[in-house]
């Protein structure tokens, strides 16, 4: 039982950190669950994998990523470094431009740090994307969705002035005036 209960695990994570070391991220992610199966809270075998899917991120490999993130979380108890790096992910998306996918995953995780703030962020640089393509009905829809957001709101009322100016011009008075 000694054997099993220390020494075997330890075995386990110094492999699996061994692999990592060489960036055989699956092969150490096997050994990892492996052990997460026998010992569900075995916290050296849960950080291991936290670095596993840190390493994924850092070769930009987001999807790997979140995926290992994703099923940490969804085993109890929370994990601050999963949180902390699926928090960098959907930063790491917002800064690229990919603002559906962080805001996804920044609802995912709500109530880390300031994660509402970055969704408002998010609905804001999709109003703008969406008026660059003159898409004023899904900028308004996504701007609704921003009260508290200053800057969206003083844009949501320019954008329902200029919707409704252009269904004025284009003859289709009755919905421009509702706008």
């Amino acid at each position: 039982l000694i054997i099993y209960g220390l020494v075997i695990p330890q075995n386990m994570i110094n492999q699996a950190k061994e692999n990592i070391n060489q960036n055989q991220l699956s092969e150490a992610l096997l050994i990892v669950n492996n052990l997460i199966a026998r010992q569900p809270n075995n916290n050296n075998a849960i950080n291991t994998k936290v670095e596993i899917a840190q390493q994924y991120f850092d070769q930009d490999s987001y999807e790997e990523s979140i995926t290992i993130i994703n099923d940490i979380l969804n085993s109890p108890p929370p994990n601050e470094a999963a949180l902390d790096l699926k928090y960098k992910i959907a930063l790491k998306h917002y800064e690229i431009g990919q603002y559906p996918l962080a805001k996804s995953i920044f609802n995912e995780i709500q109530e880390y740090k300031d994660s509402s703030q970055q969704i408002l962020n998010c609905n804001y640089q999709l109003a703008l994307d969406f008026l660059e393509k003159n898409d004023f009905e899904s900028a308004i829809e996504i701007l609704q969705e921003s009260t508290t957001y200053p800057e969206a709101q003083s844009l949501l009322l320019e954008t329902q002035y200029k919707y409704g100016q252009q269904l004025c011009d284009d003859n289709q008075n009755d919905k421009g005036i509702n706008v």
